[in-house]
């Protein structure tokens, strides 16, 4: 019963990750797709071959940020794990989209159109560059050994589908409005569509589990005790204390030795374990200055 909950949250979590893949590069396509209307819309309309051009430079921003957002949410997903970085690259993602489908357009705020379509963009990339990366790595991880590659593949597959969802939606709209009410409105309902998908397969992430690989990690990554410091107690008493009878000090041998222990204790020496030393001064417990941690 445990491995079939197990399995059937595996699969779950693949559905996820696909899910997400799909919408991210379905976002990511639209733009392309919708590049003219964003340019007429979003820039001076008076220059069309400038205000195009524009667009494309803006389209590459994206490109340049993707690496910049791998490095980035690769980072943070090794602290703060995979399904978290997951959630938060699709939030990204769900918010650009919705942003670029509300931005006014450049004949009613003039430049600011265009800087809110760079910026936008620019989170777009960040996301998506995440979202590669992170994603990837997570369907590796959950993925059963025996059918590790099959589970991985199915990453592209959510590409492939993205892809064509974006071009299937924007020839679906074009199809139904006609070119006066896209250029008007009707690329806006695209990246809205985008968003609000964006926005269930956020929810879906967040009932997603975790990587056992990096749960793993996590738990491997613990620090180490410290021990106690101070005089010698029973929390630390080793097992020389316990076997060593207490010294006697009317006897001379006895003497004798009691001064030699101490004569080693106060001779500086390189300590022969990073944890155990020599002390500075005599064990109150058992007379001896080798058997206690350092104070």
């Amino acid at each position: 019963m445990n491995n079939t909950t197990s399995h059937q949250g595996r699969l779950k979590s693949l559905r996820a990750a696909g899910i997400g893949n799909a919408l991210e590069w379905f976002d990511w396509t639209l733009y392309a797709t919708f590049s003219v209307y964003l340019a007429s819309n979003l820039f001076d309309k008076t220059d069309a071959r400038s205000a195009m051009l524009a667009t494309l430079a803006v389209f590459a921003v994206g490109f340049v940020a993707r690496p910049v957002g791998g490095w980035l949410f690769g980072r943070l997903s090794d602290r703060l794990g995979r399904r978290t970085i997951m959630v938060l690259t699709m939030l990204l993602l769900a918010i650009s989209s919705l942003g670029i489908a509300l931005i006014p357009d450049y004949q009613s705020i003039g430049l600011y159109a265009s800087v809110a379509l760079l910026f936008f963009r620019l989170m777009q990339g960040l996301a998506h560059g995440g979202e590669t990366g992170v994603s990837y790595t997570y369907v590796a991880e959950i993925a059963p050994s025996k059918h590790r590659g099959l589970w991985s593949s199915s990453v592209y597959v959510g590409v492939t589908l993205g892809v064509m969802a974006a071009t299937a939606v924007a020839a679906t709209l074009t199809w139904l409005l006609g070119a006066q009410a896209m250029g008007d409105y009707g690329w806006r309902i695209g990246f809205a569509i985008g968003g609000v998908l964006g926005i269930y397969a956020l929810f879906l992430r967040r009932g997603a589990q975790e990587s056992h690989v990096f749960v793993a990690q996590q738990g491997q990554a613990r620090p180490p005790r410290k021990l106690s410091t101070g005089r010698c107690s029973a929390l630390h008493v080793t097992s020389s204390c316990l076997l060593r009878p207490p010294m006697s000090l009317t006897t001379p041998g006895s003497r004798s030795a009691l001064r030699r222990r101490l004569l080693r204790a106060w001779t500086p020496r390189a300590p022969t374990s990073p944890v155990f030393s020599r002390r500075s001064s005599v064990c109150a417990g058992c007379r001896s200055a080798e058997c206690c941690p350092i104070g």
